[in-house]
């Protein structure tokens, strides 16, 4: 038995038991065959492998979130850039009347409340509102609706695919908006199951993995090398991935 019993107690109390029971029910998914033998886990699942899949799960998750992070960094400021360009001004986010901040009109809602928030919380900071730190305040949801159907309407006129954006994402041959938008949204979904705690163990990391890949060398193949570089999640998918683990400290899921 890898924990006590007070610590089967707390895990229940930290996770929840209606947590537990998903985790073992989702341990007895046929995908899972090759890591139930690893961990020479039993059918029936008890709590205690439950809680050695959610670190699995947490293993990936936390590998794939710094990989989509890198990702999402450099697309936003390559878009961020063109669309610089594309204005002649690095605020093209916003308006300023005055000595205050609002959303350009250059953007439709919701994008418009995302730029007013980003501008509330850059403007407390100690060099109050600037372009930088509008930026970065912005979700990554922002950066995909902006290759939306709402923002190639040359006749409602907002036009910014097909007045600039289309050159961001053009280093690997053309490529549509839809389908530009299609790739992009593939990753903001794996990216919030992540960051919300929801399983991918069944996912096709590898699949997922080489999607980004490819997805990242539309708008920068530095970033795409960058990422084969140092992400840890082709490690993790590889059978002996208890060796990319210890350079973190505790063997998740590992046998006795």
């Amino acid at each position: 038995m890898r924990f006590s019993d007070e610590q089967r107690r707390e895990f229940a109390r930290m996770l929840s038991e209606e947590r537990l029971n998903r985790w073992k029910e989702l341990a007895r998914d046929p995908s899972l065959s090759t890591w139930r033998s690893r961990v020479e886990c039993k059918l029936p699942v008890d709590d205690e492998h439950a809680v050695l899949l959610h670190e699995w799960n947490s293993a990936l998750s936390f590998s794939m979130m710094a990989t989509i992070q890198i990702l999402e960094l450099s697309l936003r400021n390559h878009i961020h850039d063109t669309l610089s360009a594309y204005f002649g001004t690095r605020d093209w986010w916003g308006n300023l009347q005055g000595s205050r901040w609002s959303a350009s009109s250059n953007l439709l809602p919701p994008q418009t409340d995302d730029i007013n928030n980003a501008i509330t919380v850059s403007g407390r900071r100690s060099k109050g509102v600037t372009s930088g730190g509008v930026i970065s305040e912005l979700s990554f949801g922002f950066w995909l609706s902006l290759l939306g159907p709402s923002y190639d309407n040359p006749s409602g006129g907002i036009a910014h695919w097909r007045n600039c954006l289309h050159t961001v994402f053009d280093k690997a041959g053309r490529i549509g908006r839809k389908d530009a938008y299609a790739e992009l949204e593939r990753i903001v979904r794996l990216r919030n199951r992540c960051a919300h705690h929801e399983p991918i163990v069944t996912m096709n990391i590898g699949a997922e993995y080489a999607h980004i890949l490819h997805f990242s060398r539309r708008f920068s193949r530095t970033t795409a090398e960058w990422i084969g570089q140092t992400s840890l999640v082709p490690h993790l998918t590889k059978p002996d991935w208890f060796n990319a683990l210890r350079v973190s400290g505790r063997l998740v899921g590992s046998p006795p």
